[in-house]
């Protein structure tokens, strides 16, 4: 009964993430987006980790600007997304750009590909903080980790929860109470971490997403329990300026990490 219970508030959740990708005003914000190519941090991190003509899993691939970028890059790339207006849409792109990505209807969760079967994953556009579930999450990464080759990079972006004063306060209210109902009581569909939102791009589409707002510790934890190594973690402005500020990495809205499937120890920082 209690499984059944998380389950069906997991499904609710999820439910929100497809309605609002699902809408016809965010695929053609997203099937716009195709034609930006790489943002600047996925393009540096890229030609820094991936090795020449790298097979490359885009989980999360939405419209396919990531896959499709990557292509440029010389890499194959396969996409996969939850939701299939996404994929369809990216089918679309692929045709128009002539590209020769493959695109998959899959759940992140269960990938359907063999042991080792890739050079490198990208999880962008912060898709892992739209999965509900730390269980599910962490489930993901484990995945990530079966399909990599030995000595393969992920490299995945997050939101930081530490970005704003608004955020930190508000994490600071709500996840002990969070912590509390749900050890004593095993009540509420959130966990610590967890929010709703408005806007997923400049759409102005209906309704209320959930996603997940990491600190930087927590993703290096979830990384770390998953049996994968961090690289390092940097902000995207650090990234696109080029520069270290490791005092002000939280501060920016979104962090990149870069992972290996490896042996090694990273020693996370203070929350």
């Amino acid at each position: 009964m209690k499984n059944l219970k998380s389950k069906r508030a997991t499904d609710l959740l999820i439910r929100t993430v497809l309605q609002k990708y699902g809408q016809k005003e965010e695929i053609e914000e997203f099937s716009r987006l195709t034609k930006s190519g790489l943002k600047k941090p996925e393009e540096k991190l890229a030609e820094k980790y991936f090795p020449p003509h790298a097979s490359i899993l885009s989980i999360g691939c939405g419209t396919g600007r990531e896959a499709l970028g990557l292509m440029g890059k010389k890499f194959a790339v396969q996409g996969i997304d939850l939701h299939p207006d996404m994929i369809q849409e990216a089918q679309k792109n692929k045709i128009l750009s002539g590209s020769s990505a493959n695109f998959l209807l899959m759940d992140a969760c269960q990938l359907g590909f063999k042991n080792a079967r890739f050079d490198a994953v990208v999880i962008w556009g912060c898709s892992i903080t739209y999965v509900p579930g730390k269980k599910n999450r962490i489930r993901i990464l484990e995945e990530v980790k079966r399909v990599l080759k030995p000595d393969g990079v992920l490299i995945l972006d997050t939101q930081s929860r530490n970005s704003r004063w608004k955020y930190r306060i508000y994490f600071f209210v709500v996840n002990p109470w969070r912590k509390f109902l749900k050890k004593l009581f095993n009540l509420g569909r959130l966990e610590p971490g967890d929010r709703f939102g408005q806007k997923v791009s400049a759409a102005e589409s209906k309704g209320k997403v959930f996603f997940h707002m990491y600190s930087m510790k927590e993703m290096i934890d979830d990384i770390h329990t998953a049996g994968l190594k961090v690289v390092e973690c940097r902000s995207r402005e650090e990234l696109e300026k080029d520069v270290e500020t490791p005092e002000l990495r939280e501060k920016d809205y979104f962090i990149y990490c870069v992972v290996r499937k490896a042996e090694g120890v990273f020693s996370p920082p203070h929350e």
